[in-house]
């Protein structure tokens, strides 16, 4: 029953802004009631190949659908083996890995999973042709994959030299090597063949999912996830009040969700999480790409004041991509408050204020249409219109905003990084040469003049640097080879995630070395010294690091939730029956 202070003061305005539909609409599927655990998406896959899988939601349902050689899904963000028994490093050769699979596995179609199907994953993604967006990491990485000839559960893995990332890259889920007899090596529609716990049963795009069990569950864990599309936030708070959900995982706003927790139906875990919320800024404008500019942004936005008013605590601010407790951190001065500086700074850079308006500086944000998103931007327009800063706010359906991001059309962007897990996502990130676009481009910043289509911009500036000159000696030669094959017609890519287009040699050597360094010790200084050149630079602005929460019904026992809004927990909840 919903309590009375509740529904007068909620349910009218969550029905008048979620629509009638929401408030009436039920949907019903033929799936057994008790085994049935249903579930809130935010946004439907768009793919379920994990070769493609880049947005978040295709992430998570892939990783249930197919498995991988390693899994982090773990509350230490550990690499454990998943379909891998063992792995270590040849003997002789220390860039060559020994991988050896677990027999008498299989793909849901019964087919055998052995080292072909291993093989043929990764160097399908290896492939220019494939078009993966994993390509450009994976080819910095990978020579080839291959499968000992008299065993066909050994497979040889040639990397490019020895890296200290190697197990974390092997999350992969493996695919059939069937795949490669197909025109385009892709899965029919809908028609995924994983060997992960569930198998696709119905999909419906912007509706509903159906994902079946493999091999049916003891007593107490669902058989079927049920996963229903639901945009509207408003929508999935009266699903769970309603009995119709048993999961909104991170989809309801705080504020909302200590009224929620509120009814006798309703109940919530949390822990701190790992996802990183940020600023992009686009560092080819001619006033950004100025850091003391950036600097005063940063000191503008109170964090402290948000996380209360937003997120009601279950946050917590971010002095750069990792988190207090993960093992590569280090404190840096990026998440300070001091307006009075901001000010400062501003003056300094120019950009006094106008003496009737007070407004110094125009900008655009871009972000999603999610309401709590909105509200966000919203709340640090109004903290850096204290400073003069005049923030314009355009929101988007996120596949059109995300669109936007990936091709440059922004000042500054709003998101979050969801999974962290690995210190060298500050390389995926912000390595100079993974720019969307490699050639000099935009005349009104350094940035922009930039040409990223040889070697690391301003390389010849770290040789005198005692930790860097190996390496640029060595880059050199390794990125004017590439030059050479890319000029003679072979396709190569460093890849394009870098959307700010950061560009800094002492921070692309210490990624870089700190990369190949297998040493955790000598990586934490790396990454120490990583985390400082940007808190200096500020070529992203970071915000804060979301705890991660699930909001339950009284249908759900149990669930231990993961620093990352993975779905594993969800697979392993344990239910009360109906």
């Amino acid at each position: 029953m919903v309590p009375p202070f509740f529904a007068r003061r909620f349910i009218p305005l969550l029905c008048m802004f979620g629509g009638l539909s929401a408030c009436i609409q039920e949907v019903h599927w033929e799936t057994p009631e008790d085994e049935t655990l249903v579930i809130a998406l935010e946004r439907s896959p768009q793919t379920f190949d994990p070769r493609f899988s880049i947005d978040s939601t295709s992430s998570k349902i892939s990783r249930l659908l197919f498995r991988s050689l390693v899994s982090v899904s773990n509350g230490g963000l550990i690499p454990q083996f998943d379909l891998a028994e063992k792995a270590y490093p040849d003997p002789q050769n220390p860039a060559l890995w020994h991988i050896h699979l677990q027999r008498e596995q299989s793909f849901h179609d019964g087919t055998p999973l052995t080292g072909d199907d291993v093989a043929y994953t990764y160097n399908s993604v290896l492939d220019p042709e494939l078009g993966s967006p994993f390509q450009g990491d994976f080819s910095t990485k990978f020579e080839r994959v291959e499968v000992d000839a008299m065993d066909r559960f050994h497979l040889r893995f040639h990397l490019k030299r020895p890296y200290a990332t190697f197990l974390t890259d092997l999350v992969l889920g493996v695919v059939p090597a069937s795949l490669q007899d197909r025109p385009d090596q892709r899965f029919p529609v809908d028609q995924p063949v994983g060997s992960g716990p569930f198998v696709l049963h119905h999909h419906q795009p912007d509706r509903i999912l159906i994902l079946e069990r493999a091999d049916a569950a003891k007593s107490g864990k669902a058989n079927w996830l049920q996963f229903r599309v639901i945009k509207d936030e408003n929508t999935r708070i009266l699903g769970l009040m309603g009995g119709t959900l048993d999961v909104v995982m991170n989809g309801v706003s705080p504020v909302l969700g200590e009224e929620l927790t509120q009814h006798p139906q309703v109940h919530s875990v949390d822990r701190p999480g790992i996802g990183f919320t940020y600023l992009g800024v686009n560092l080819r404008h001619s006033i950004l790409a100025t850091p003391e500019v950036r600097q005063a942004l940063s000191l503008s936005i109170d964090r402290n004041a948000i996380i209360q008013e937003r997120f009601r605590g279950l946050a917590v601010p971010a002095a750069g991509m990792l988190p207090a407790f993960h093992w590569g951190y280090a404190p840096s001065s990026a998440s300070q408050y001091d307006p009075i500086r901001a000010k400062t700074l501003l003056d300094e850079a120019g950009l006094v204020p106008d003496p009737i308006t007070g407004n110094r500086l125009t900008l655009e944000l871009k972000t999603s249409s999610d309401r709590f998103r909105l509200g966000i931007a919203r709340a640090i327009a109004r903290q850096w219109k204290t400073i003069g800063i005049e923030l314009r706010i355009r929101s988007f359906e996120f596949s059109t905003f995300f669109a936007d991001v990936r091709k440059g059309r922004f000042d500054l962007f709003l998101l979050q990084l969801p999974e962290p897990i690995e210190p060298d996502m500050y390389r995926w990130m912000l390595y100079s040469l993974s720019t969307p676009q490699k050639e000099a481009g935009a005349k009104g910043s350094a940035y922009g003049r930039m040409d990223r289509s040889l070697v690391p911009p301003g390389i010849e500036t770290v040789q005198q640097d005692p930790l860097c000159k190996d390496w640029a000696r060595t880059t050199w030669i390794q990125r004017s080879a590439l030059w050479v094959r890319s000029f003679l017609g072979a396709r190569t890519s460093t890849g394009s995630a870098n959307r700010v287009y950061y560009a800094n040699p002492s921070f692309d050597c210490r990624v870089e070395l700190g990369q190949w360094e297998t040493d955790r010790e000598q990586r934490i200084v790396l990454y120490r010294q990583i985390q400082q050149i940007l808190a200096d630079d500020l070529p992203v602005i970071p915000l804060w690091h979301e705890h991660q929460r699930a909001y339950l019904s009284d249908r759900v026992a149990e669930l231990n939730l993961l620093p990352f809004a993975g779905w594993t927990p969800v697979a392993d909840a344990v239910l009360h029956s109906r």
